[in-house]
Formats: structure tokens, C-alpha cells, sequence
């Protein structure tokens, strides 16, 4: 199962998905303004994912996550005016066969 939460104001929303597609990216439409944080997490598998960042014009940043389950959860700040973010699952190696391991993430802007 893959969860989500985005959270502004003092309130909040989670919602949960049956699998994590592996080929189909996530996009997250992020607002402008405060501070944005990204988090991962994961507890079945390491897994990878790829991340980008949009800014309006262009991809600004692009590169992979590597998120070990044994870890705590890997987060860091979003740049200013970041206005997407793509999230897509990809393989460590070609040998990875963890296609369903779930993996949690957390948007937030403060």
C-alpha cells in the first residue's frame, strides 16, 4: 500500500493507494509560497524512486531517491517555487525485482 499525506493550516488529508505504480509517475501540484518538505519512507524493501521538481518553466531538479528500509525516512526542503513534483518508482539494478514494495511519502507546505 502506498500512503500520503498533505497537510496546511492545522489541517490535513491522508489517502492510501492498493499498489505503487512502478512505470506511471506521480504528480503533486505544489503552491507557491511557505516552506515545502518531501519525505520518504519505506518498510517492506529498499527501494528507488525518481524525483523531479518543476519550477514553471522547467525541471530544475531531477535524481534518484534510494530509501532503505532498515533507515529512518529520508526527507529534505523543497526549493523556492517549486510548483511540481513528479514522483516515479525505478529499479536499483536490473536484477531489482521488488515491484510492489510499498512506500510512504509525505508532502507538506508550512
Amino acid at each position: 500500500m502506498v500512503s500520503w499525506s498533505t497537510s496546511r493550516g492545522g489541517s490535513s488529508t491522508t489517502s492510501t493507494a492498493s499498489s505503487w505504480p512502478s512505470r506511471t509517475p506521480t504528480r503533486a501540484t505544489v503552491r507557491s509560497g511557505g516552506d515545502g518538505y518531501l519525505s520518504f519512507g519505506s518498510d517492506w524493501a529498499d527501494v528507488r524512486l525518481r524525483v523531479a521538481l518543476h519550477n514553471g518553466t522547467t525541471w530544475t531538479v531531477v535524481k534518484n531517491w534510494d530509501i532503505i528500509a532498515g533507515n529512518a525516512r529520508l526527507a529534505e526542503k523543497l526549493p523556492a517555487g517549486t510548483q511540481k513534483v513528479s514522483i516515479g518508482r525505478v529499479k536499483k539494478s536490473a536484477g531489482d525485482m521488488v515491484d510492489n514494495a510499498p512506500v510512504g511519502w509525505l508532502l507538506e507546505y508550512v
